[in-house]
């Protein structure tokens, strides 16, 4: 049965409540602390390479270029970059963690650092493991953003 509107506020209330009296029986169960330098590490994440506008007509391409999709320094750097003179004219990095690490329950912790330039729509989301659960767009042939998500 799919999450209603008004049940993730509350869901996340529950989990931020219970987190608080079991804390000390937490277990990692999945994380990447960005200890290298180069991709991020296939093993823990998918990297996207998508054209302009496949999920919000957004103006830039998804890319693995190291330009905008990079380990350094004990950090993930994603960056994007406008070049006049190409096509598309912005290109970005996009990962995920499907198939990879997930939990139904749980606490998610995560130091991110996103930039306040206009235009930007920097986001960290849980999504379901399993989308089609949840429902078909049908207007676009696939199951996100329909499934639903919490952004964090």
């Amino acid at each position: 049965m799919p999450f209603s509107r008004f049940s993730i506020p509350l869901l996340a209330t529950l989990l931020l409540a219970s987190a608080t009296t079991v804390d000390a029986e937490w277990r990692v169960l999945w994380r990447d602390e960005f200890g290298y330098t180069g991709p991020p590490d296939p093993d823990k994440w998918n990297v996207a390479k998508w054209p302009p506008g496949r999920v919000n007509d957004e103006l830039q391409a998804y890319t693995q270029r190291p330009r905008n999709l990079r380990v350094e320094d004990g950090k993930l750097v994603i960056e994007t970059h406008f070049d006049p003179d190409a096509q598309p004219r912005f290109s970005s990095g996009r990962i995920s963690s499907k198939g990879k690490g997930f939990s139904t329950y749980g606490r998610f912790e995560a130091r991110i650092r996103f930039p306040s330039a206009r235009g930007t729509w920097s986001a960290f989301w849980l999504m379901p493991e399993d989308p089609s659960v949840y429902g078909l767009n049908k207007k676009e042939g696939w199951y996100w953003p329909n499934c639903g998500e919490i952004d964090i």
